[in-house]
């Protein structure tokens, strides 16, 4: 359940069952009731993307702040 006046930030993860109150944090899974934050999203994405790097740059863009891939030096 989230409750009223909740704030997820991008791309949290929410297990079944939690009680969600408050702001949270971009990339945070949250469990429990009430809920924690007890890890990371981008740990799994990032074995995720190990796998298909065809994505990395629509993620990248997706996860980046502005929505804009961030360059790198060779770019």
């Amino acid at each position: 359940m989230i409750e009223a006046n909740t704030r997820l930030g991008k791309g949290c993860l929410v297990e079944s069952h939690s009680r969600v109150r408050g702001d949270f944090p971009d990339f945070a899974v949250l469990a429990g009731s009430p809920a924690l934050v007890v890890g990371d999203t981008r740990e799994g994405d990032a074995e995720w993307l190990d796998k298909h790097p065809q994505w990395r740059a629509h993620y990248d863009a997706w996860a980046s702040d502005d929505g804009v891939p961030a360059r790198s030096a060779s770019n």
